[in-house]
C-alpha cells in the first residue's frame, strides 16, 4: 500500500509520451494533450 492516504497525484507531461500500466493490466498514454489524475490510497 501506498503510504499516502487521501492523496491524489496528478501527472502531465511538458512533452513526450508516459505508458502507465497499473496492477489490473490497464494501460494508458499520457501525454501533454492527456492529464492523468489518480488516489495514492
Amino acid at each position: 500500500m501506498h503510504p499516502h492516504w487521501d492523496d491524489e497525484i496528478l501527472t502531465y507531461l511538458r512533452s513526450g509520451v508516459v505508458q502507465h500500466s497499473d496492477t489490473e493490466g490497464y494501460i494508458e498514454f499520457i501525454t501533454n494533450k492527456i492529464l492523468m489524475m489518480m488516489n495514492a490510497a
